[in-house]
């Protein structure tokens, strides 16, 4: 008896580990960074942690970008823990009723996933005026479950820039974090969206291809001051998205600094071409 109920117990274990692998970033080992400066960098992030908040404004009515993350979320993870198995990436979602939608930070691409998994209720599209931009940053720098040591990176996702009564709060909020070792980089989707909503007029209405694209809007065009100078007080980059640009890419460069955009760029090819990480 005492054999089988060893026996017994030993599966147990092992069936308990099983299970909580299944949730445990995979430790892929990285291509191209054997040695150097970038080794170093991620060493030590492996050590002390990557934490990644995305703020994605989806207001507007049509939560199109949340829509377009969701199938890529698994290859994002994926890539944040071949560089930094231990990474965590959250998400900040907001519309235009002053409603969030928050993904703690989290090693778990279920979670992550789980979460996307029904983006038309992440949204609110009733058309309210709030400063939902300016309280999802707050949410995401003063309310997210942070590492002390990690790595914290905030990227703000969005097509419009702020409203001028909230820009002088936003900076200073943004400042703040840079002071605790944070990071606040932007993503540009104005000219990508203009283009696909332009895309879809034409073929609803049409039934036909644009013959060309619209400029963009005068309002959308000083996104890029906006985003450049919220980028600048947080230390990070602002980086402009359009529909040659992989928006994993992106993120990937901006969670690990643009002076590393050749290391992580190469890392991205590899991963997306099927390249065995670390062969």
């Amino acid at each position: 008896m005492r054999a089988l109920a060893k026996l017994l117990f030993l599966a147990l274990i092992g069936l308990t580990l099983t299970v909580a692998a299944a949730d445990r970033p995979p430790a892929f080992a990285s291509p191209s960074i054997a040695s150097g400066p970038f080794r170093q960098f991620t060493d030590l992030m492996r050590r002390d942690g990557l934490d990644v908040v995305l703020v994605i404004d989806d207001s507007g009515g049509e939560p199109l970008f949340l829509r377009e993350l969701h199938p890529k979320i698994v290859q994002l993870t994926d890539l944040l823990h071949g560089l930094v198995p231990n990474a965590r990436l959250g998400i900040v979602a907001f519309g235009d009723c002053n409603k969030e939608y928050i993904q703690p930070l989290t090693a778990s691409s279920r979670e992550l996933n789980d979460f996307l998994n029904g983006p038309d209720e992440h949204v609110c599209g009733c058309g309210c005026e709030a400063s939902a931009g300016l309280d999802a940053c707050e949410t995401a720098i003063n309310k997210m479950n942070w590492k002390p040591q990690a790595r914290k990176v905030v990227v703000f996702i969005g097509d419009s820039p702020p409203g001028a009564d909230q820009f002088g709060p936003l900076t200073r909020l943004i400042s703040k974090f840079r002071g605790e070792h944070g990071t606040f980089s932007t993503i540009d989707v104005a000219p990508r969206e203009h283009e696909r909503f332009e895309r879809l007029f034409w073929l609803k209405v049409h039934h036909q291809e644009p013959p060309k694209i619209s400029p963009l809007p005068e309002y959308y065009q000083s996104t890029v001051g906006a985003y450049k100078k919220l980028a600048e007080s947080g230390a990070g980059t602002a980086i402009i998205l359009t529909k040659d640009t992989d928006i994993n890419q992106q993120i990937l460069t901006l969670a690990f600094g643009i002076q590393w955009k050749a290391e992580t760029s190469a890392f991205a090819d590899k991963f997306s071409s099927g390249t065995t990480p670390g062969k």
